[in-house]
């Protein structure tokens, strides 16, 4: 095998595609495979797939994956055909995708990458530009998108909101269990999620098992009207329970200390952050300190052994005779996001 039918090979190239010609530069480390049409090819156009003449040439360049320690890099005279019906047109290539400066190779080699390690690293390892980084993504998320025919569903949905530039800007991002981004909407209001349910048909709707979310009131409202069973369905996560619970159990320990004596005071002086702490930092003298607070401040005390209960039903294990969801705690006056005090 010649080096032409090698990189013709490597290039994945098939007619009227070949490679013309080689070229290596020592000084700069790079290959060049210059690529051209084969003479005499049948051109056709690309969106009607019509015989039609050449037009003229645009001459253009894309980065491919090194050879060895050399950069690789792609060239080619690409035609521009002349179609009676849709005029002048590119002929795309097999290599790249329109618009696009790197190979799809490469770009798929970047985005294997960026998986596992940041933007800035990637950029700096293959001497990449932000811009380009950041257009290799873009267009890899349109190819994603366009593989796309029907809204997609899952038995187990997650919704949350992400914050991007400055300011309270939002897109609301709902995936499925396994991380997958199923839609991105702008904003976090109800019409977020609405969007989403409102584009399934009443069998996807159907076979939602679950919906993860925090506890934004928008979030609930657009799932109990879309959603069929939508109060048996919702599961907060774990962090929005858990600060919610702990706000309870602080509102009510400022309140109750306004309320007991002066010595009762000082044994529960600087108690905030014990009622928070989880078993296994609550030992030696934390848990001492801890003891002297629950005697001077009940209230307190109550709403503290709520939470705990509460903290060991989420690590409990699941059991199918038992339906249990976290919208539950909703029905208890303490449990409501709402609540900041007690009745």
């Amino acid at each position: 095998m010649d080096e032409k039918s090698l990189y013709a090979h490597i290039l994945n190239l098939s007619a009227p595609w070949q490679v013309n010609s080689l070229s290596l530069d020592k000084n700069s480390g790079s290959v060049t495979v210059t690529v051209g049409i084969a003479a005499h090819a049948q051109l056709t156009c690309p969106t009607c797939c019509k015989s039609c003449p050449i037009h003229d040439h645009r001459h253009r360049k894309w980065r491919h994956l090194d050879t060895c320690q050399f950069t690789t890099l792609v060239e080619a005279n690409v035609p521009r055909i002349d179609c009676p019906e849709h005029g002048c047109q590119t002929l795309p290539v097999p290599w790249a995708v329109p618009g696009s400066r790197y190979t799809l190779l490469f770009e798929f080699f970047v985005l294997s990458w960026l998986k596992i390690s940041t933007v800035d690293a990637v950029r700096k390892q293959l001497k990449l530009s932000w811009n380009a980084v950041d257009g290799i993504m873009m267009r890899a998320v349109k190819r994603g998108l366009a593989r796309i025919k029907k809204p997609l569903s899952a038995r187990h949905l997650c919704v949350d909101e992400v914050a991007f530039k400055k300011g309270h800007q939002y897109v609301t991002v709902i995936s499925d269990r396994q991380g997958r981004a199923l839609k991105l909407t702008d904003d976090r209001g109800v019409e977020s999620l609405a969007s989403y349910l409102r584009n399934l048909s009443d069998r996807q709707l159907d076979e939602i098992k679950t919906l993860s979310m925090d506890m934004n009131m928008a979030y609930i409202s657009a799932a109990r009207i879309h959603l069929p069973n939508a109060v048996d369905k919702i599961a907060f996560d774990h962090f929005h329970v858990a600060k919610t619970l702990c706000a309870v159990v602080d509102k009510t320990r400022m309140a109750e200390m306004k309320r007991i004596s002066s010595s009762d005071r000082k044994g529960a002086h600087r108690s905030r952050y014990l009622w928070f702490y989880g078993k296994q930092n609550r030992h030696g003298r934390r848990a001492e300190r801890l003891e002297v607070a629950r005697l001077v401040l009940p209230e307190t005390s109550q709403c503290w052994v709520m939470k705990e209960l509460a903290r060991d039903l989420w690590h409990r294990r699941y059991c199918k005779h038992t339906r249990f969801s976290s919208t539950h705690f909703l029905r208890f006056p303490y449990f409501r996001p709402s609540a900041c005090t007690l009745p």
